[in-house]
């Protein structure tokens, strides 16, 4: 397939592209708004020099392993939204069952433990900006004053790295673009070597013809 082939189906190629171009921006425009705010914390065991240091990198995964599974439990859940702190309860209980509430908490929160680091990494994604941010303000709160109901290490303390970084997650844009572009792209040319016949081509604008072949067809017509 030559460089005059291609240039010559420019219009099918375009067509195809704008298409799926169309479809992503009506995917984009469909798709909810949601935030997102991540917050880093970092698990500091205290322990004496003499302990081994991997020792120490065994507690501290322990430890964060354990809070960022209890980050998404109900029992959590409650003690971020029990007090008023901007975290609007109704949001989460729609449904009053406990178990309902807990997989809308778990849809909106994600932690993961970092290995051996001791980091945790905590996600918020929220229809509404400030919530996002309440609710991962509200959640370093009670991990640093409740932290050792859930564990049983008693001298360890949390240290906030990163606060609350906002951002949007959905939609995705430039991802949406991204991948509307390649599949354009690669359809367009998968259409016209499959069809390459001038009947298939998907023309908006008609090929002038150009002056010279119409002043030939006229002398051959005064012939």
């Amino acid at each position: 397939m030559d460089l005059k082939f291609i240039i010559s189906k420019r219009q099918t190629i375009i067509v195809i592209s704008l298409v799926f171009l169309l479809v992503a921006t009506i995917f984009t425009l469909l798709q909810p708004v949601r935030y997102s705010a991540k917050s880093k914390v970092l698990v500091i065991p205290k322990f004496n020099r003499d302990v081994d240091p991997y020792a120490i990198a065994r507690s501290r995964t322990y430890i964060s392993e354990i809070l960022a599974e209890v980050i998404t439990t109900y029992s959590f859940y409650d003690e971020v939204a029990k007090e008023e702190f901007g975290v609007n309860r109704g949001y989460f209980e729609k449904k009053p069952e406990i178990d309902q509430v807990a997989k809308k908490w778990k849809s909106v929160v994600s932690a993961s433990s970092a290995g051996d680091s001791g980091m945790i990494e905590i996600t918020v994604k929220h229809s509404n900006m400030k919530q996002a941010e309440n609710i991962s303000v509200r959640i370093f709160k009670v991990l640093k004053n409740r932290h050792t109901r859930f564990h049983s290490g008693e001298n360890v303390r949390l240290k906030i790295v990163d606060s609350s970084i906002i951002g949007l997650t959905s939609p995705n844009t430039k991802l949406n673009f991204t991948i509307a572009f390649i599949a354009g792209l690669g359809t367009a040319i998968a259409y016209i070597v499959i069809f390459p016949a001038p009947e298939n081509d998907l023309n908006i604008f008609k090929k002038k013809k150009s002056n010279l072949l119409e002043i030939k067809t006229m002398k051959e017509l005064d012939k």
